[in-house]
């Protein structure tokens, strides 16, 4: 096909598409001729009224430089700065993929993409997207890991091949179906709200019918105080944030004309998001509606904007959070529940809104683990009707398909998938996944409902890194379980001595093995890495079977083939954020702490540990050294950082008096002391031996070092001046030898 010709057909099918008002659909474009491209990339632009594209200075280049920066109508960015575009939408998203998919990235740009829009992906033809794909990878995988077929682009690619509905056009020709739109959503005028707040009726804004109800439902909830918190869910593109910005800006409004009112008079309206980018959404919305109420008067808008009466927060900041305040949290189900939880309890009304199949979490695990324990104390809405494209969109149907599978009811007389696998635990065969969507679709929505934190980048590295590894439990032909897990350390991984000992030091840190560098660190036995670590990323059970004890018979069984068969020997381990509920999970399976963290995850509020199975051969080798290094972690957390020794499990803050771990703090306090003097050792690295090692000390000329000690901890400290001072305590601990006798 000549160039004349494929311009010829493209422009014909956008404007068949426009007059039949489309649905949005998916165009591949894998032109290897550069002046082909441009030449359909310029007729698409200029056909349709706003465009966005994700790409780098080659993409910019072989657009026109001048061309971008002239054009009103196109917005360019890199792939990584998608966040602050969230909210937006545009009839037109290219995404230049030639430097590798990430899976988080697409799913995000196809909300972006308004009602008979187009998302353009600029791809190399599918039947090399395995191959291609493994050399261009779009995320990071652990080092040393290395593929020569990538299973997610097979996956991907597949599923593109097989929609009917999918567009594509390359040098040889295109394949341009048109997709019919659906009934329109809510937007004929008995569907829109005819009566919205009377002073809202002049801000420009309306809600739908259903909209308008739970905004009325929530306002009625406030007046009678029979229930403290009100969840809004829905699919993306469904105007949960919209809503959300309505009601913040209606407690705003009583706040300011006093029908909201206490006692200290210090009532605020917080908005709290897992971004600050997504809490901008909500607080653009409230700005919006304040600038264009005519209900407020000039005073009252010169107190929002002179005070802090309406404020975002961070997840993590509950405590500053006034008590009095109305508290809007949006995309909730990227956070813990024990996060929320605290956020809820602090304030007197809370309206949650989530997205049920975000890029940043899935919002299932909110339904299944958060909601059933507050059904006495939470009221829940759910918005169905989409407003930026059709219900039955064809884009959003796929993508939600390939990256928010739906979590299948368990049924005796339909079994997971046709490979008739026998019950009990088995790791899967990922190529068995191309081909039978059903079971990809078990393994994945049970993952996503059990963890807050799964996002699509999670589907694309579990399917492609060949040390990530998927086992499924059987039961009765259905798949009620899976566990994930990730190879980590080993001598052929960690070869180099030098690598080893830079890696102990924390002078280094490569991509993944996470727990394995965790112990190497915080022991600095650099042979630790050397040993091969088999680590449990993520286990979910399926919700209806949960509580009956299948999660530790799934860990027996994976403790049976990596612990107790001779030629498969390794170490066992896993970390998490430590809630008690979860640390007595895991140490009832055997599991015992060995390497502490110093902060709280802001997604989880809870301090990370790393665990490891106590029939593990290095758990036993270094048992002692663990149990020290942990009683010295948690002597410098209780004095330097209360909040995060408070957060610590009570089970986890008694430790064994044994003289061999006694000794074995000595040990450890000395050899971190020596490190931190010689300057091989960072202070960061050290700081918890240093406290033990300064405060545990016999001699009596401390109270300098004490000092500058303690300086290091003071808050807004900059970087110089915490090397500085850094520096002067490694001197006089140096000259005065302090930290040689220990008590």
């Amino acid at each position: 096909m000549n160039e004349a010709q494929s311009d010829k057909d493209l422009s014909d099918w956008l404007s068949i598409r426009r007059s039949h008002s489309s649905s949005r659909q998916l165009l591949l474009m894998a032109y290897k001729n550069t002046s082909r491209q441009y030449s359909a990339l310029q007729t698409l632009i200029t056909s349709l009224d706003s465009c966005l594209i994700l790409g780098n200075e080659h993409t910019k280049r072989s657009l026109g430089s001048d061309y971008v920066k002239t054009n009103t109508n196109v917005i360019f960015t890199q792939a990584s700065h998608i966040k602050p575009l969230l909210g937006k939408d545009f009839d037109l998203v290219i995404y230049d993929c030639m430097d590798g998919i990430v899976a988080n990235t697409l799913f995000a740009i196809s909300g972006l993409i308004r009602r008979s829009g187009l998302l353009v992906m600029l791809c190399p033809k599918l039947a090399n997207w395995p191959s291609y794909f493994a050399r261009h990878q779009g995320i990071k995988f652990s080092y040393g890991e290395a593929h020569t077929e990538c299973v997610f682009a097979s996956f991907l690619s597949g599923h593109f091949l097989g929609d009917s509905q999918v567009a594509q056009i390359d040098d040889s020709g295109a394949i341009l179906p048109i997709v019919a739109s659906q009934a329109e959503p809510e937007l004929t005028l008995e569907n829109v709200c005819d009566a919205p707040p009377s002073s809202l009726r002049q801000s420009g804004f309306t809600l739908s019918k259903k909209q308008q109800d739970i905004f009325n439902k929530i306002l009625r909830a406030w007046d009678e105080k029979h229930i403290s918190n009100s969840l809004i869910t829905g699919a993306r593109g469904r105007g949960k944030s919209t809503l959300l910005g309505f009601l913040a800006f209606e407690a705003l409004r009583r706040v300011l004309i006093g029908t909201i009112q206490s006692e200290n008079d210090d009532s605020q309206i917080a908005i709290c998001a897992p971004t600050a980018s997504q809490a901008k959404i909500v607080l653009d919305v409230v700005n919006k509606l304040l600038t264009q109420d005519s209900s407020l008067s000039s005073s009252q808008i010169s107190l929002i904007k002179n005070t802090n009466i309406i404020q975002s927060y961070a997840p993590d900041q509950s405590d500053q959070i006034p008590e009095n305040s109305y508290l809007f949290i949006d995309e909730a189900a990227s956070m813990a529940p024990e996060l929320i939880d605290k956020l809820c309890e602090k304030v007197s009304h809370t309206v949650l809104s989530s997205t049920m199949d975000g890029y940043e979490g899935s919002g299932k695990g909110l339904l299944y683990r958060w909601l059933p324990m507050q059904i006495n104390t939470t009221e829940h809405y759910r918005l169905y009707q989409a407003f930026r494209w059709d219900n039955n969109d064809a884009l959003e149907n796929m993508m939600a398909a390939i990256f928010s599978p739906n979590l299948t009811v368990l049924d005796a007389e339909q079994p997971t998938s046709t490979l008739h696998i026998s019950d009990g635990l088995h790791c899967l065969n990922k190529s068995e996944l191309l081909g039978d969507f059903k079971l990809f679709r078990e393994c994945f929505s049970l993952l996503q409902g059990a963890h807050y934190q799964s996002t699509p980048n999670d589907i694309q590295r579990m399917l492609s890194a060949s040390d990530y590894h998927i086992w499924l439990y059987i039961e009765n032909s259905q798949c009620v379980g899976i566990i994930c897990t990730i190879e980590e350390g080993g001598a052929d991984t960690f070869y180099e001595n030098q690598l080893r000992f830079d890696i102990a030091m924390g002078k280094r840190r490569v991509q993944g093995h996470m727990s394995a560098q965790a112990l190497a660190q915080a022991l600095q036995i650099p042979e630790v890495l050397g040993e091969p670590t088999l680590r449990i990323n993520r286990i979910a059970v399926h919700p209806q079977i949960q509580g009956q004890g299948i999660g530790s018979q799934m860990l027996s069984c994976l403790k049976k083939i990596f612990l107790q068969t001779k030629n498969q020997k390794q170490n066992l381990s896993t970390s998490f954020g430590m809630t008690p509920k979860l640390v007595k999970f895991w140490q009832a399976n055997s599991f015992r702490l060995v390497k502490l963290g110093y902060r709280k995850d802001t997604s989880s509020g809870a301090v990370t540990g790393h665990f490891m199975h106590s029939e593990s051969e290095s758990y036993k080798a270094i048992h002692d050294l663990a149990k020290a290094s942990q009683a010295i972690d948690m002597h410098y957390l209780k004095r330097f950082n209360p909040s995060i020794y408070r957060s610590i499990p009570i089970e986890l803050l008694t430790f064994e008096n044994k003289e061999t771990i006694e000794e074995a703090k000595k040990s450890i306090t000395k050899q971190k002391r020596a490190l931190f003097v010689n300057e091989t050792l960072s202070f960061d690295m050290s700081k918890s031996s240093l406290a033990y090692c300064l405060y545990h000390s016999s001699e009596s000329n401390l109270g300098p070092a004490r000092s500058l000690f303690e300086e290091l901890h003071q808050p807004n400290l900059s970087k110089t001046q915490k090397l500085e001072n850094a520096s002067k305590l490694r001197a006089l601990m140096k000259a005065e030898n302090i930290g040689k006798h220990l008590r």
